[in-house]
């Protein structure tokens, strides 16, 4: 089994580019034979509040039918994110697309202080991933400083905990060190994508990152580059390669 983590930089307010970003980072985790790749926090569009309303996804949205015809052809599940509406109401999702082209949603539960203004949080779209024997949980950005968030995805028989994150570079250690210690002291391995470069006008951390179940890390980006990590599993052990983005 092969996981790809992609550190990227986005475009404010240029959908269109970001689009092409995921189509570029896709394809190179294909040369690599991934089976599922994770992007950072609202990737489509950029980590966004009072703009998201002008930059919304909805669930059947069309810009997603170029990741579908290309999680198809790769044989690759793609998770990405964006703000997504819902009957009217806005929320931080991401789309889990699948190579038959079915297109699953997670909601972020937990919002962060500040995003109530803009967006509804949700516990009903929390669909679990399986793919080759694994149980693969999502999680949002700031899920992941709840204890409860893990503690129901390892009721859930979850084996691996997967966050899409905007954390920016003054926030960034803290970060780590709370998914160091998830992985820890919950016994499961936690593979997280960040953004490098600047997002929402600030500079982000970068630093994604892989922790094995005992809470030691399997491979780290640096802050600034745009990457892909790659996890391989092999006799029950994760292994960790980084490759260079670079078009």
């Amino acid at each position: 089994m092969k996981i790809a983590i992609a550190q990227i930089k986005s475009f404010r307010n240029n959908t269109k580019r970001n689009i092409q970003k995921h189509i570029e980072f896709i394809e190179l985790a294909s040369k690599h034979h991934s089976d599922i790749i994770l992007f950072p926090e609202m990737s489509l569009t950029g980590y966004e509040t009072k703009n998201a309303h002008k930059l919304v996804f909805e669930i059947n949205d069309s810009r997603l039918d170029i990741l579908k015809v290309l999680s198809e052809k790769y044989n690759q599940i793609i998770v990405t994110g964006a703000p997504l509406k819902i009957d009217e109401k806005q929320y931080i999702g991401s789309f889990i697309i699948f190579p038959n082209q079915d297109v699953e949603i997670y909601i972020k539960k937990y919002l962060h202080e500040g995003e109530e203004l803009y967006f509804n949080s949700h516990n009903d779209f929390d669909y679990k991933i399986n793919l080759k024997g694994e149980k693969i949980s999502c999680a949002i950005c700031y899920d992941i400083e709840k204890d409860k968030h893990i503690e129901d995805a390892v009721l859930s028989n979850s084996t691996l905990y997967m966050p899409s994150i905007f954390y920016s570079k003054a926030g960034i250690n803290s970060g780590l060190q709370r998914l160091s210690y998830i992985s820890r002291s919950f016994s499961i391995p936690v593979m997280m994508s960040n953004y490098s470069g600047k997002c929402f006008g600030i500079q982000s951390g970068g630093n994604s990152s892989a922790w094995n179940k005992d809470g030691k890390i399997i491979i780290t980006a640096n802050d600034k580059d745009e990457c892909l990590l790659l996890l391989t599993k092999q006799q029950e052990e994760w292994s960790g390669e980084l490759v260079s983005f670079y078009i």
